[in-house]
């Protein structure tokens, strides 16, 4: 067993953090457009534990990247070797790259 082997299950890890997260920081915030940095100092100053949260938010979506990106190269280098599971990995990384940039990317309208 080699120690990329743990890149998926780490990924799996980080997206149930970040869902967990945005869903624990959802309730307090309102989205609208004339007060819409209140909330998020109402959820650092006020909520118990809300700056933790957020903050393991928002580098939870860095680390998420930084995941697909590793995950992505370890298929690549796996599918340059010629190994039968290359095709399987190589698709899922391909898979969650395109998802996770659709969700992150940032200029979206």
């Amino acid at each position: 067993m080699n120690y990329t082997n743990v890149l998926g299950y780490l990924l799996f890890i980080v997206v149930i953090v970040q869902l967990v997260t945005g869903i624990l920081l959802s309730f307090y915030y309102s989205p609208t457009y004339t007060i819409a940095f209140d909330p998020v100092f109402h959820i650092m100053i006020d909520v118990k534990f809300g700056l933790l949260i957020r903050f393991i938010h928002v580098t939870g979506s860095s680390l998420v990247m930084l995941l697909i990106t590793a995950h992505v190269c370890r298929g690549i280098w796996i599918r340059l070797q010629c190994i039968d599971s290359a095709s399987l990995i190589w698709l899922s990384g391909w898979i969650l790259f395109v998802f996770f940039f659709e969700v992150d990317h940032p200029f979206r309208c």
